[in-house]
């Protein structure tokens, strides 16, 4: 396990220092041209799928040599979880890295800041990265990049047109959100749902959502490999 995850880091350092200065640009664009508003939730949601896609890319090739190495296919399938979770994890790490600097120039930043290291800024981080990966990962290892990239490609797509119809329609005035952005939105939405249902009741739901949402997706991602051919 130690070795598989230590070959990944190797391998894509590069993109990971790709990602820092990508999520450096497009917080200064946004500080440029836009708000504030929309920094955390590009960041936190739509960040992550690119990783999935590009750690599993890189892996195609390899992953016929990969099966002949002296490690079993679980090892090998839970090390690509555990190296791209670690991998989004870092990319988080680093969001609210970034807006607890901004927040020293910006309130909104030190607030959205605060906000992520509460509990509803903790799920709303790990959750879509979640979500991702356990779905995608299956996919990837059963039907390879071509199908499983179309499929997370439709997801995201997906998911998109959804939060920006029903949230910047719907959901927004709705709720009478002043600010925009997916983040703001859900902050607002679990605020709703720790007065319904409270906060132990709602965050502890949810969390015990993602783990067996992963373990899942683990399981298939082991008995899909383990079934497959690799020629």
């Amino acid at each position: 396990m130690k070795a598989i995850l230590w070959r990944d880091f190797r391998a894509y350092r590069t993109f990971w220092m790709l990602q820092f200065v990508l999520t450096l640009l497009y917080t200064f664009l946004n500080l440029r041209f836009g708000s504030i508003d929309g920094i955390v939730s590009f960041l936190v949601v739509f960040l992550p799928p690119i990783a999935v896609l590009v750690l599993f890319l890189g892996d195609v090739e390899l992953m016929s040599h990969m099966a002949a190495m002296p490690v079993t296919r679980k090892e090998m399938v839970v090390g690509k979880y555990v190296s791209t979770y670690l991998f989004c994890i870092s990319m988080i790490g680093l969001t609210i890295s970034i807006m607890g600097i901004l927040g020293f120039w910006y309130g909104l930043a030190k607030a959205d800041f605060l906000t992520l290291l509460t509990p509803r800024g903790f799920i709303f981080a790990i959750l879509p990265m979640t979500l991702i990966i356990s779905i995608a990962y299956p996919f990837l290892f059963r039907y390879g990049f071509q199908i499983g990239t179309m499929l997370i490609a439709a997801s995201v797509m997906l998911c998109y047109s959804i939060m920006t119809v029903a949230g910047e329609s719907w959901l927004k005035n709705t709720l009478q959100v002043s600010r925009r952005g997916s983040f703001v939105l859900m902050m607002e939405v679990f605020r709703l749902g720790e007065q319904r249902i409270g906060a132990v009741g709602l965050y502890g739901g949810l969390s015990v959502a993602v783990i067996v949402m992963l373990y899942a997706s683990v399981k298939l991602s082991i008995r899909w490999v383990q079934e497959k051919d690799f020629k």
